[in-house]
């Protein structure tokens, strides 16, 4: 039988950890015998590798006051793990476990590492076109950029706006629920200013943007399935013809949250953009393994469909799932 990749999200982690916490009782049997389960996998050769997203979760909530709970964490994970570890930069469904006991360096390079700026519009060059600024202030998407003292408006100041992820975006709610709600009005507002656009503003959006801005009216998952990777593509090549695997995953993950079929209605702490990046970059390990346990419902049906998309033979299951069907 070939021995399987297991990655496991790190809300599974902090119930096997912890079961005694969880209160509901059906859950914490669920939870106990898939540690049992785990365990004989483990016996015969199955591997539970750790990730650079377990890290970075851990990353989240460290500070000087609750050290030493995350250094049991680390412990623990270490040996769930067994220090093994998927390469950060594999082939998506390709992925090589490396064995490694140095996870704990890894952990502080990440505590020191700064997020990286992720950005939805590509740079444009020679966009030197204005807008009024009744027209600006009338918009939704841009009023936010009309200072008192303008009189017009540069198309290259709205990409740069577009571009600039303020600190409130990454890591409050604020902000990426304005962004959010104002991307659902960019391809109208194009369309309707298309005769004012330049020829190289018309080259590029129809090139790169159009199929993304157009997929967001898609109604069928089976239908987005077919396009949504391409189209992802397509949009953050724009300028940039080195993408990564990571990059192409965890855009097409992060960028679901703005379609109707997947787009949480609210945002609250528990779902604002950095831990949609978060999920998205876990997502791309697991697409290195043969299996994928979450209990996070958003990450479970954003995992399936992207792994679909991607023709990626990962299999996605809840606690309960893969206990039904493993528990023998």
């Amino acid at each position: 039988m070939k021995l399987k990749k297991i990655m496991l999200d790190w809300n599974v982690i902090k119930y096997l950890k912890q079961p005694e916490k969880i209160k509901e009782l059906e859950k914490k049997e669920k939870v106990e015998i898939l540690n049992k389960i785990l365990a004989k996998l483990k016996y015969r050769g199955d591997k539970i590798p750790f990730c650079k997203s377990h890290l970075a979760d851990l990353r989240k909530s460290f500070s000087s006051e609750n050290e030493n709970l995350v250094k049991e964490d680390l412990k623990f994970l270490e040996n769930l793990s067994d220090c093994y570890y998927i390469d950060h930069e594999h082939k998506l469904g390709k992925a090589n476990l490396i064995e490694n006991e140095e996870y704990k360096k890894y952990f502080e390079d990440i505590k020191a590492q700064e997020e990286r700026d992720i950005k939805f519009i590509a740079p444009l060059e020679n966009l030197n076109y204005e807008f009024e600024k009744s027209e600006i202030e009338k918009n939704p998407l841009f009023s936010d950029l009309v200072d008192e003292n303008d009189e017009k408006i540069k198309y290259s100041k709205i990409l740069e706006y577009l571009n600039t992820i303020p600190t409130d975006f990454m890591n409050g709610t604020i902000e990426y629920k304005k962004f959010r709600e104002r991307i659902k009005v960019v391809k109208k507002y194009i369309e309707s200013n298309w005769d004012n656009l330049s020829s190289s503003a018309k080259i590029e959006y129809t090139s790169y943007s159009k199929f993304f801005f157009d997929s967001l009216e898609c109604e069928s998952e089976d239908e987005l399935s077919k396009i949504w990777k391409e189209n992802v593509k397509n949009y953050i090549s724009s300028g940039n013809s080195n993408i990564t695997d990571i990059d192409l995953m965890s855009s097409a993950y992060v960028m679901l949250d703005f379609h109707p079929l997947f787009k949480n209605e609210k945002i609250n702490n528990k779902n604002k953009f950095t831990n949609i990046v978060y999920d998205a970059n876990i997502v791309y390990f697991a697409s290195g393994c043969d299996i994928f346990i979450t209990e996070d419902e958003r990450c479970y049906k954003k995992s399936k469909f992207l792994f679909k998309a991607f023709n990626i033979k990962t299999k996605v299951y809840k606690i309960s799932e893969f206990v039904n069907k493993f528990n023998y």
